[in-house]
């Protein structure tokens, strides 16, 4: 689903674009955690676990995650964010 910071970013970006969100974002680069908060807490469990898969989290394969492991995944893909490789 995931496979880099920038891509669950991009997504947090159309999240809060169609939820009429206005700050916390530009066009391109960063998100600010507010808007990956939301994007999490909007999401399906498994999106969170694929989340939490690539920032390295762990995360119950059962049930709704709790706040504060959105929290601590919302802190974790708000950090600086590296190129994905070239190829």
């Amino acid at each position: 689903m995931f496979t880099t910071k920038r891509e669950i970013q991009h997504q947090a970006r159309v999240f809060a674009q169609a939820q009429g969100i206005t700050e916390g974002f530009g066009t391109r680069g960063r998100v600010a955690k507010p808007v990956i908060l939301a994007f999490l807490e909007g999401s399906k469990p498994a999106t969170v676990r694929a989340v939490a898969e690539v920032v390295g989290i762990e995360v119950s394969p059962k049930g709704k995650p709790s706040h504060k492991v959105l929290d601590s995944l919302a802190t974790a893909v708000a950090s600086n964010a590296p190129k994905a490789a070239a190829e």
